[in-house]
């Protein structure tokens, strides 16, 4: 019984984020696609709630990481490190500090999905190593390899959907690159940014969510930006 509410749960989690984006992707083409790249925030912020809802999620290692990545894009804006000269429009809300607030969501939504997208990947592998339970049972020193490895993968995943949402953030007004040019260091700034996070999340043992859903919203948003 549990599991078949754990199911159906998921299931409406699935269509809701398949919803939402469908609509976006539809008012974007429309009449009224200012209104509808105004509520990209609202879109970010809905997508987190679904996910996480009734999810063992760590929330103070996630705020951590949040301030994490709004730090390193305060960096960004002010010193043109490590990403490039950039700047950040008005269509993703609020910002302070002229970083918009619900950015630090994006970055973690991004990192929790293909998180658990690559875990389920290694598990699947026929090596005990990657199973949970096995890797629980080695010392701290030994799992550092095997948290490296899937780091590097998670890192890659996400460089992977950044360079698929890159060419089209300036068209959507999200954000702007100096001389309308994506810097390499853009792609080399996400990599180690993802290695690092993902390296913080598979040492600190965070909670497996479900991959169902994770799965589904990087599909969904890989078809989002892929037909856009």
């Amino acid at each position: 019984m549990v599991i078949l509410k754990k199911l159906n749960l998921n299931s409406s989690k699935i269509i809701l984020l398949v919803l939402i984006h469908v609509i976006g992707f539809l008012g974007i083409h429309s009449d009224y696609r200012l209104f509808f790249l105004s509520l990209s925030p609202i879109n970010l912020l809905v997508s987190a709630c679904i996910i996480f809802l009734n999810e063992k999620i760590p929330y103070r290692l996630y705020l951590f990481l949040y301030f994490t990545f709004y730090g390193v894009e305060w960096l960004g804006v002010y010193s043109g490190w490590p990403f490039g000269t950039y700047f950040y429009a008005e269509t993703l809300g609020i910002k302070v500090f002229q970083i918009p607030l619900i950015i630090g969501v994006n970055w973690l939504l991004l990192l929790h999905a293909s998180q658990e997208i690559i875990t389920k990947f290694l598990e699947s592998l026929p090596f005990k190593t990657f199973r949970e339970g096995e890797n629980a049972r080695i010392g701290a020193y030994k799992q550092l390899p095997i948290a490296a490895l899937k780091a590097s993968l998670v890192a890659a995943l996400m460089l992977l959907i950044d360079y698929l949402i890159e060419p089209h953030a300036a068209e959507l007004d999200y954000w702007h690159w100096l001389n309308n040019v994506i810097p390499l260091s853009n792609y080399l700034a996400w990599l180690l940014i993802s290695f690092f996070c993902s390296l913080i999340l598979s040492l600190a043992k965070s909670p497996r969510s479900s991959f169902n859903v994770a799965f589904s919203y990087l599909v969904i948003l890989i078809m989002f930006f892929y037909f856009l």
